[in-house]
C-alpha cells in the first residue's frame, strides 16, 4: 500500500465509526488532491450510510466520481 493510500485509509476509517475503507478503494482515491480528500471521504461515507454499506470498496468509491 502506498503512503498516500495509508493516509487515506487512516483518515477515512476515523471519520465514521463502523464504516471502513478497503485497501483498493484507498489506492483508487490517491488521485484526489490532498486538500480535497477529507471532503471526498465524507461524501463517500454519507452515501455509504444511506445505502447501508459498512465497507467502502473500490467499486463503490469509483461510483461516486463525477460521471461515475
Amino acid at each position: 500500500m502506498s503512503e498516500a493510500a495509508a493516509e487515506i485509509k487512516a483518515l477515512g476509517d476515523s471519520i465514521e465509526p463502523g464504516i471502513t475503507f478497503d485497501l483498493d478503494a484507498c489506492e483508487s482515491l490517491t488521485i484526489v488532491p490532498k486538500m480535497f480528500r477529507k471532503m471526498a471521504l465524507k461524501t463517500i461515507i454519507k452515501a455509504a450510510k444511506e445505502k447501508g454499506h459498512t465497507v467502502i470498496t473500490k467499486e463503490f468509491a469509483e461510483s461516486m466520481k463525477p460521471g461515475g
